[in-house]
Parts: C-alpha cells; structure tokens; sequence
C-alpha cells in the first residue's frame, strides 16, 4: 500500500480526462438517496455540512439543491484533486458523498484514499463503487476504472475503516455502501450507556 493517494502521472491523466467534459455525473443519479441522508442529519444536528469527495465539476450537490429544498442550516462543498478550484485539502464533514470514485483510485493507493475518507467522516459516509468496466478510456489506453474489484473486497477494506450500515449490489454493476463513522457510533453508544446508568440511579 502506496503512503499517496495519487501519483503525479496519474493526476495528469486524470486532469485530461475531466477538462474532456461529461466526467463524474453518476453522483446524480443518487439525488433521493443523499437528499434523505443530509435531511436527517441537518434534523438530528441542528446543521450539516457535506463534502462531496472526488466531486468533478461538482454536479452531485448543483443537482440535489435544484430538484428539493435544503435548509439554509446545510453547507456543502467540493474536493477534486484534479479540478482546479477545487484542489484544496478538504475538511471533515458530518455527511461525505463518495460517488464514482473508488473504482478510478490507482490499486496501490486504495487504503490511502479509504484512510483519507475516514479521516473526513464525522458522521456518514454514501460511496457508491462500480464494479464493471467504465465506457470511458484514460490516454494511456486503460480503461477509466482501473481499481475493479469484487463487492467483497470493497466491503472488507470499508468495514476496516467504518461500521457499515447498509450495502447493496445493483444489478451486478454498483456496489452502494452506507458506512458511518467509528468514533461517532462509539461517541453514540457511549452518550446511550451514560443515559441508562442516570436513569437506573
């Protein structure tokens, strides 16, 4: 396991094949699904922020905010490392959306790029992960998803990382997983252990 998350070639392939446009739209097929997830959360914290991880142009969030109501309590922002604008180093966020972006992850930095999503969940991470080949090819001939794996190896290295809290395989091409943070379940359970002893005192 490479200690990056990418390498300089990489990124040059990378950048090529987003400024080709019409890359890193599969997020908004998920709309309902991430609407859902920000509105219960906004519910239960009182605000959400959402990090929409490996974002391209970003079209996941511009989607979600022009079909349904977000309350003015949601903030939301991009991290791309090979979209200028929005490069910079991201900060963790109650809800990050990871659509289309594993699968394309070079193999020798898988565990670096799950350990940075990790690192930016606070409470709820949505990845959906595709498992066939993509319709698209890099410059230097490989297909665009050059991380294929199988859903079970995506979910051993998820659950290292998080408690997953609903996975699905959609008609052998997707992998949807629901992971949410270790430490906020555990600051969960902890807050829930406190209740039970003050109310049985």
């Amino acid at each position: 396991d490479a200690p990056y998350r990418f390498t300089p070639e990489y990124a040059q392939l990378q950048r090529q094949l987003h400024s080709e446009g019409d890359y890193g739209v599969t997020g908004k097929t998920f709309v309902p699904t991430i609407f859902h997830a920000i509105s219960q959360l906004a519910k239960r914290l009182g605000s959400c922020s959402v990090l929409d991880y490996g974002s391209a142009s970003g079209s996941t969030m511009e989607e979600v905010r022009k079909v349904l109501w977000l309350p003015p309590t949601v903030a939301d922002r991009c991290y791309d490392p090979f979209v200028d604008g929005k490069d910079a180093e991201p900060e963790p966020a109650d809800f990050v959306i990871c659509t289309d972006v594993l699968e394309h992850v070079e193999m020798e930095c898988t565990a670096a790029v799950l350990d940075h999503l990790k690192s930016l969940t606070r409470e709820i991470a949505f990845m959906s992960i595709a498992l066939t080949p993509a319709n698209k090819v890099l410059a230097d001939g490989r297909n665009a998803h050059i991380n294929q794996r199988t859903s079970e190896f995506w979910l051993r290295e998820i659950h290292k990382r998080f408690v997953i809290a609903e996975a699905k395989v959609i008609d052998n091409d997707f992998l949807l997983v629901v992971g949410q943070s270790i430490t906020a379940v555990r600051d969960m359970l902890r807050t829930q252990k406190n209740g039970s002893e003050l109310r049985a005192a």
